[in-house]
């Protein structure tokens, strides 16, 4: 009886090259999911906007701007360094006085 069940399991176990295909097969449709997965994301995004405000038009949305950096300064340094310069003066300065403290801070050429 035992032998009977082996060979059974033998026969309807897969090749080789059954395997290697069917990991084709499933990396063809992992592909697909995530595809549909972000299809389903963008299609929740409209969901949300349409849920908290329906008069509103998803495509009327304008784009969110990304700043670019300018390579002088990371984002949120040079403002941060304005008000230390403004701190530091403690007084009214104008605003080429304020310039050449942040350059002088940042070690810049302040001519």
């Amino acid at each position: 009886m035992a032998l009977a069940a082996f060979v059974e399991t033998e026969l309807n176990r897969p090749s080789r090259d059954q395997s290697r295909s069917n990991e084709g097969i499933e990396a063809g449709v992992i592909a697909r999911t995530e595809q549909q997965l972000g299809q389903f994301r963008a299609d929740l995004v409209h969901l949300d906007v349409r849920l908290f405000a329906p008069e509103l038009e998803p495509k009327t949305i304008p784009t969110k701007r990304i700043r670019q950096s300018d390579g002088w300064f990371e984002q949120g340094e040079l403002s941060r360094r304005v008000l230390d310069a403004l701190r530091q003066a403690g007084e009214l300065i104008g605003a080429p006085d304020v310039v050449r403290a942040v350059m002088i801070d940042k070690g810049l050429d302040s001519l």
